[in-house]
């Protein structure tokens, strides 16, 4: 080939080459570039990047932040209604974050670094960035006002409730959408137009909504917890007994309250304990009592005795069924003698109304025996089995005299009472005698009557609380 020849083909071949080097350069620099920016957006927000309606792309999480911040504080937001203007505010009135419906840290980890060329090219991605309006009741409730927004003059919304029919079956009412707004609806609604950029909010948005529909899972879960309730099982177990509450009565105290909240009526667990009581309880019951001198004998009730206390065990049944499940429980007792073997003990006050004669026994022992005077006829002492509940010295007996139908004051020097209806034991230094037939002459209007001299020391052994047996 000749040199002339050779010579142009050298030269395109030298441009070709430095063609091929300038895009092997060119391309290097971008993979470099590309490298370079998938680091980059490890830790920055892609291009095109929003939050709340503020562009963030290009910032790393603190910049981001303080971007979003600083924007929002300077909106102001317009409010409507019905198409209507209602007025505005500046949000910087109110300090705005995101505690928890939003991670700035997650929003980095969610993105993918390697698309940050097609990013660039695409729509804006918006994070889902829902500010929070930290501000209290108050502020929020004079910001309603400002608007001019009368909730007594709208529609209450209400919660779809469950009520009972006549044949005790629930049934739900359906929900009722109101257009009355709270501080919390209207907090909901502000962030939510934040957080999509809006600079007008509809006061739609901000109408309070409820919280249980008809047919959501909320009422399903109050029908659900209401049967559970329904169904409680509670054993009560007491003084070698057990009673279990019968369903239909568990099912007779529960009813729903206006709002369709499950509410017990105490006052007839209350009703139901005192039934118990008439059949179980030593307080309702007679009892047998070994006495001096008639031996064994059958004691009338009295306010001596055990019983299930119904202002204790009534709350305590009541949350049982409120919580639902199975119990089995000792209840809530009260008074004297339960599960002892010998329920009167063997320190006592004895009073024969046959013989006319009061003894007391302290620890198993005799340590006084003494004539007294029980009540006349017409106003006889009533038997029973009873305690001590008050000791007093020097004081005033009052009260009304049946007989002379006039009201009385008699002053004593030791005064014990052992019932509720004013029977106690007590001094009588206008009796002349006392034992025998005294009583139906000038017998007592139901106290016993004590000689003065066994009284001081019925008062010193006796003690509150110590049985009283009547017969």
């Amino acid at each position: 080939m000749q040199t002339k020849q050779i010579i142009p083909l050298l030269k395109k071949l030298r441009a070709k080459n430095k063609q091929t080097f300038a895009l092997q350069v060119i391309l290097a620099l971008l993979i470099i570039l590309y490298i370079i920016g998938i680091i980059f957006y490890q830790n920055h927000y892609l291009p095109n990047t929003f939050a709340a309606g503020v562009p963030i792309g290009n910032r790393d999480q603190q910049e981001a932040l303080a971007e979003v911040k600083s924007k929002l504080g300077q909106e102001v937001v317009d409010f409507q209604e019905g198409g209507k203007d209602l007025g505005f505010v500046q949000l910087n009135q109110f300090e705005l974050d995101y505690p928890n419906s939003f991670d700035w840290q997650e929003g980095l980890a969610k993105q993918w670094a390697w698309v940050w060329p097609i990013q660039i090219l695409r729509g804006n991605r918006q994070l889902e960035a829902q500010p929070s309006l930290l501000a209290n009741d108050s502020q929020v409730d004079q910001l309603i006002q400002g608007l001019g927004i009368d909730n007594s003059q709208r529609e209450a919304t209400q919660n779809a409730r469950l009520t009972e029919a006549e044949d005790g079956s629930l049934q739900v009412i359906e929900e009722k959408y109101g257009n009355n707004i709270d501080s919390e609806s209207m907090r909901q609604a502000i962030a939510q137009g934040l957080s999509q950029g809006l600079d007008k909010i509809d006061l739609k948005t901000a109408y309070k909504q409820p919280k249980y529909t008809k047919d959501g899972k909320g009422i399903q879960d109050l029908q659900a917890d209401y049967q559970a309730k329904e169904a409680t099982q509670i054993t009560l177990e007491f003084n070698h007994e057990s009673v279990t509450i019968p369903q239909d009565q568990i099912k007779a105290w529960l009813h729903l309250d206006d709002q369709g909240q499950a509410q017990v009526d105490q006052e007839a667990i209350k009703d139901y304990i005192y039934q118990l009581n008439e059949t179980y309880s030593s307080l309702f019951g007679k009892h047998e009592f070994q006495s001096t001198y008639q031996g064994l004998v059958t004691v009338e009730s009295g306010t001596f005795g055990w019983y299930i206390d119904p202002d204790a065990e009534a709350p305590v049944i009541a949350e049982n069924i409120l919580k639902g499940g199975s119990y089995k429980r000792e209840p809530a007792i009260a008074g004297q003698g339960y599960m002892a073997e010998n329920e009167i003990g063997n320190s006592y006050v004895e009073v024969d109304l046959s013989h006319q004669m009061m003894l007391v026994y302290l620890e198993g022992a005799l340590v006084l025996e003494t004539p007294i005077v029980s009540g006349n006829i017409g106003t006889l002492t009533v038997p029973g089995a009873y305690q001590v509940w008050q000791k007093l010295e020097k004081t005033d007996l009052r009260g009304y005299n049946p007989r002379t139908e006039k009201e009385y004051v008699q002053p004593v020097d030791y005064w014990i009472a052992f019932d509720n209806n004013g029977q106690g034991i007590h001094d009588a230094q206008w009796q002349s005698q006392f034992g025998g037939n005294v009583y139906q002459s000038s017998g007592s209007l139901g106290c016993i009557n004590t000689p003065l001299s066994a009284m001081q020391e019925v008062f010193q052994i006796v003690y509150v609380g110590m049985p009283v047996m009547i017969f």
